[in-house]
């Protein structure tokens, strides 16, 4: 089995391997990523990023630079910013695949079609990466 390396902020690993980020995951998406880590082939990092009180002052630059440097980004939207710039910044990325569970009234699909509801593509999309 593939090793996963898991890592916080403020922490950084250049190794080669797939990173994937999860922002804010509810317990369900980390144990849904579980089942699916099985079928990775390769060595993945994990960052992982969790708003547990959103007015404590986070280190909103390691999270954009992370953003900027990770295979595929899988965020929770449900609850996780009081500043819509940094969702809608997250949200402009490509590679950016979203949970949101609420109302339309933020049609957060006009600036991102990634809406999932589990991480069925994740495995295939990883070896997708992976051939690059």
């Amino acid at each position: 089995m593939p090793k996963l390396n898991l890592i916080t902020e403020p922490d950084k690993l250049f190794n080669g391997n797939t990173s994937v980020l999860m922002i804010n995951p509810r317990t369900v998406v980390k144990e849904d990523f579980n089942q699916k880590a099985l079928k990775f082939k390769n060595d993945i990092n994990l960052y992982m990023f969790g708003v547990e009180d959103p007015d404590e002052q986070q280190d909103i630059k390691w999270l954009i630079e992370i953003i900027n440097s990770v295979d595929v980004i899988i965020l929770d939207v449900n609850g996780t910013f009081k500043d819509r710039w940094l969702l809608g910044y997250i949200l402009n990325k490509p590679n950016c695949y979203y949970f949101y569970d609420g109302s339309d009234a933020f049609a957060y699909n006009l600036i991102n079609n990634n809406k999932i509801y589990d991480l069925e593509f994740l495995p295939s999309k990883i070896e997708e990466l992976e051939k690059k």
